[in-house]
């Protein structure tokens, strides 16, 4: 995976410690260290969640509180609304020998809460730091390519509820009553990137997240463009796919639904 220069990517990684996070890493560390297209990442945490990388980084490579424990990782802490982190983040380290990230990847999602369902509110302060630092802070770095996580029930393409059947209209319905503030904050992390000028965004809507791991076949269209959807996608799948199109760049702009055949 290359920039299509000598260079390989460099992915700084929100949300790098939840479920999608650690299987980037895992899949990262598959790969052979001697593959000159092997990419960087940084991985983009809080404090109170370095302890969740143990489980998937190499104990062997360095210890567990270092900055960078495996080749081509590192490890940046920050709040999502810490411009400052980001920036650095977003930025060369030549003591490493790590260049500028090319891409960032957000595998974040909105974080389910009792109270906020009983109370039908819906703040999102995911999507609210994207619009208030992370846009400006990748504007302010120059990195363009963007790819943000969503949902199909949240982010529709227009036109999509039209196209399909009415069985499939209701399952994506339910979500929108059962989790409004999840909802509304996967929403709102979409708009907050896709059509920003000067971004390369891409908005990939995921179904429901499996752990299946192996090689599977991924489907990424508009439902009734020649496109019907499945009900899940295996996490590992939606990596191999997030990295292919990093290289390809088919689907700038959009807002694909992926799902496993």
């Amino acid at each position: 995976m290359s920039t299509g220069t000598n260079e390989p990517q460099h992915i700084l990684i929100l949300g790098a410690s939840g479920a999608s996070g650690l299987t980037f890493i895992k899949h990262h560390l598959s790969l052979p260290d001697s593959d000159a297209s092997k990419p960087y990442l940084t991985l983009y945490i809080r404090t109170s969640a370095r302890s969740k990388l143990a489980s998937v980084l190499p104990s062997s490579s360095a210890p567990t509180n270092s900055d960078t424990p495996a080749p081509r990782i590192r490890i940046i802490e920050g709040a999502l609304t810490d411009k400052a982190a980001l920036l650095r983040a977003l930025s060369a380290d030549p003591t490493i020998s790590f260049l500028k990230p090319t891409a960032v990847i957000s595998l974040l999602g909105a974080y389910m809460s009792l109270y906020h369902f009983l109370t039908r509110t819906t703040p999102t302060p995911i999507a609210d730091a994207f619009r208030s630092t992370i846009v400006p802070a990748l504007r302010e770095s120059g990195v363009r390519r963007v790819l943000v996580l969503s949902t199909p029930s949240a982010f529709p393409v227009p036109g999509e509820y039209e196209s399909m059947s009415w069985g499939r209209w209701l399952l994506k319905l339910i979500p929108l009553i059962a989790i409004p503030q999840g909802a509304a904050e996967m929403k709102g992390i979409a708009n907050a990137v896709i059509g920003v000028e000067g971004l390369e965004a891409t908005v990939f809507r995921v179904p429901f997240l499996t752990d299946e791991e192996g090689p599977k076949e991924v489907e990424a269209g508009v439902i009734g463009q020649g496109f019907v959807d499945a009900s899940s996608l295996a996490r590992e799948s939606m990596v191999r796919w997030l990295i292919k199109e990093l290289d390809e760049k088919r689907w700038v702009g959009g807002a694909p639904l992926l799902c496993n055949p």
